[in-house]
């Protein structure tokens, strides 16, 4: 037991990963939640007893204003609960690192990567989390085109547009086109947004975008 004391000593007196984006330090907090496997937990997948763990890291701001403090709280709940892994049933990690950080805004990328025990594959998922800071909430679709606006139709041409240039379109035609007509679906969602200092960049997943892999 030595051994192990050992190194949970000097895991723990490793100081905190730090960073910062303009005047404000963060800090990755990082947790792990573990779950004992016993082999009678499921005898057609589970031969053997073990543990299950899932590891999470998220950023955090060093700061006590109010406005950070929700920010936090959403953080935390974004990477932690809202990912539903239970170590008794899935090994993994889900992480989360900070893509833009300025004019009241945070755009956090969040992804998970974990495997249910006693499946043949992993799965793997990431979003966006955009954050208004100063109306403590997430970033809706109102809170950056006119509700009036064409602007749906206008990003779904410049999608499609996108897709021809790229010139590896899904041969299937009728994949093609169901494809093709889950791109607004996709847009309305700012979880599948990255806005950064580039512009805005729509990420479709490998099951929805009509681009051949």
């Amino acid at each position: 037991m030595l051994a192990e004391f050992r190194d949970r000593e000097a895991f723990l007196s490793k100081p905190p990963e730090q960073f910062r984006r303009g005047d404000i330090l963060f800090v990755t907090r990082k947790r792990k939640l573990t779950a004992y496997r016993p082999k009678s937990w499921n005898p057609n997948t589970t031969p053997y007893e073990g543990f299950g763990a899932i590891d999470y890291a998220w950023p955090m701001a060093d700061s006590g204003d109010q406005k950070w403090q929700a920010w936090k709280i959403q953080m935390e709940k974004a990477v932690v609960h809202d990912s539903l892994l239970d170590p008794y049933e899935d090994d993994g990690d889900v992480i989360a690192k900070i893509i833009y950080c300025g004019q009241g805004r945070v755009s956090t990328w969040i992804s998970s990567d974990h495997i249910n025990y006693g499946v043949p594959h992993g799965y793997w998922d990431d979003y966006n989390l955009h954050w208004l800071l100063d109306k403590q909430r997430e970033m809706t679709v109102d809170d950056v085109f006119k509700t009036e606006s064409e602007w749906v139709k206008f990003v779904k041409d410049c999608c499609e547009a996108d897709v021809v240039n790229n010139g590896a379109v899904i041969e299937d035609e009728a994949d093609r086109a169901f494809k093709y007509s889950m791109f607004e679906e996709f847009i309305q969602k700012p979880s599948n947004w990255t806005l950064d200092p580039s512009g805005l960049t729509i990420n479709f997943s490998s099951e929805s975008s009509p681009i051949a892999d």
